[in-house]
């Protein structure tokens, strides 16, 4: 089991499903405790409802069902955040 995460100050994250709901709550928490969050699901304009303007948020639409769509958008989180 992993250890429990004590802070999110610099830390990064990728959620899916993350327009409405839990994943859009927990985009905001992670965004408020200082974490990079990249969030993902089909509706862009959700998804930039969902951060606003935060620097430190990343948008990747995608459809979770398209292999080649979360390849991209990987290769993205790691252009930009070095992994």
């Amino acid at each position: 089991m992993n250890a429990p995460v004590t802070h999110w100050r610099g830390r990064r994250a990728w959620l899916f499903g993350a327009s409405s709901g839990i994943g859009a709550a927990l985009a905001r928490r992670l965004l408020a405790e200082g974490a990079r969050v990249a969030i993902s699901a089909r509706s862009a304009t959700r998804l930039r409802a969902v951060v606003d303007v935060a620097p430190q948020a990343m948008v990747l639409p995608c459809d979770a069902t398209d292999a080649a769509a979360m390849a991209a958008a990987a290769t993205t989180i790691v252009g930009a955040w070095g992994g």
